[in-house]
């Protein structure tokens, strides 16, 4: 029985040592969220996505205008 016990410990020691590092994953995870505003990060990367591409849509907005407007002072 005290060799069954020994033979079992290092499986033991791995199942543990997985269940713990996955439960320090999660943890790391949720206060994460929590530090970048209460956000999930698909939410967050979604708003950068927006962001940005408001950003392209307005230099797109400028290149356009001036280009109308080289245009118009060559004619």
């Amino acid at each position: 029985m005290f060799t069954f016990v020994l033979r079992c410990l290092p499986i033991l020691a791995l199942i543990t040592a997985f269940f713990w590092l996955y439960y320090i994953g999660t943890k790391a995870q949720q206060n994460k969220a929590a530090v970048l505003g209460n956000k999930a990060s698909s939410e967050q990367k979604i708003e950068e996505d927006q962001k940005e591409t408001k950003k392209e849509e307005c230099v797109t907005k400028e290149k356009e205008e001036e280009e109308e407007e080289e245009k118009e002072n060559s004619i």
